[in-house]
């Protein structure tokens, strides 16, 4: 991924999202139960949910159509977007389960200064992760102007250092 990310389209690859979360759980003919349940045998099904969900909640603030990354199969990142002159790799997570590979397989190649995780978890920053709870996606585009920006104070629940 390089600036501008437009320039960079693969009309080969592509993934296709619902306009309503609502409307894709009935198609998919998912009892509205899953969600609360711990169940591992709906967990793709509640993540690509989970990810049309942040979509929705972050396509109207971003400068530019968000894309996807893959690396020969192994790592995927659901979003990659512009904000600015910066790049940012989005992933979604769907249940507690926070680890994975691909953030790191993307930070290794491509050493962004700040990447996102989007998942059932508390707001923080780690490093160069910052993590936004589910419910705060439609934000992430405030959190990442004000990482940038010399503003300690990020968000309204609490302060994050870099």
């Amino acid at each position: 991924p390089a600036l501008p990310l437009s320039a960079y389209k693969d009309f080969s690859s592509f993934k296709i999202y619902a306009l309503d979360c609502g409307l894709l759980r009935c198609l998919c003919k998912l009892p509205a139960e899953v969600f609360l349940s711990e169940s591992s045998s709906f967990t793709e099904a509640k993540g690509s949910i989970a990810e049309n969900y942040v979509l929705q909640s972050i396509l109207p603030n971003l400068e530019c159509d968000p894309y996807y990354w893959v690396s020969n199969g192994t790592a995927e990142i659901d979003f990659v977007t512009q904000i600015g002159m910066e790049i940012y790799p989005i992933e979604v997570k769907a249940g507690t389960n926070l680890s994975g590979q691909s953030l790191k397989s993307y930070s290794e190649k491509y050493s962004p200064n700040l990447m996102v995780r989007i998942a059932d978890t508390d707001l923080s920053l780690k490093g160069n992760l910052l993590s936004i709870p589910l419910p705060l996606a439609y934000k992430m585009k405030r959190y990442v102007k004000e990482w940038r920006s010399d503003n300690d104070d990020v968000c309204d629940y609490m302060e994050l250092k870099r």
